[in-house]
């Protein structure tokens, strides 16, 4: 049996609106900046079996990256490894199955304690507050936060 994914175009589309969300949200347009130089869309090739979650960043929280690192992550020239390993702790998943578990881990490995309507979500061992929350359709969920996940 082969296994199928999303069908390119709406993955395409998908990515495309999920990055005009975060860039139209304001303090939050150099996250969108990082989605749109990096380009994370296969991240999502399942989303007919998964929800995701996204964190994103606050502006003010990737600046106190400092200028280098921050110029290096957000205006790379190349995307590596590492920004990559970037986004996979600000993405986590759950199956959206029937009788699936209501648990999110991070693509770093992390339990993601989350419930609508809340002002936080629990991250490993830390505790973000949600500055703002948005659905993306059925399957993503962007959560604006003001810190950066380790």
């Amino acid at each position: 049996a082969t296994q199928e994914f999303v069908a390119k175009d709406v993955l395409e589309k998908t990515y495309a609106d999920l990055t005009e969300a975060v860039k139209a949200r304001e303090g939050y347009k150099h996250y969108g900046e990082f989605l749109d130089r990096g380009r994370y869309l296969n991240s999502f090739m399942r989303l007919d079996m998964f929800q995701y979650l996204v964190f994103i960043p606050s502006d003010a929280a990737l600046e106190q990256l400092g200028n280098d690192r921050f110029t290096q992550l957000i205006y790379p020239e190349v995307a590596t490894k590492e920004h990559l390993e970037f986004f996979h702790r600000h993405l986590a998943f759950r199956s959206s199955g029937a009788g699936a578990a209501m648990v999110y881990r991070t693509m770093g490995n992390k339990i993601v304690k989350y419930e609508a309507n809340h002002t936080s979500v629990g991250i490993g061992n830390i505790e973000a507050s949600l500055e703002h929350d948005a659905s993306l359709g059925p399957a993503i969920r962007l959560l604006f936060i003001n810190q950066i996940i380790q």
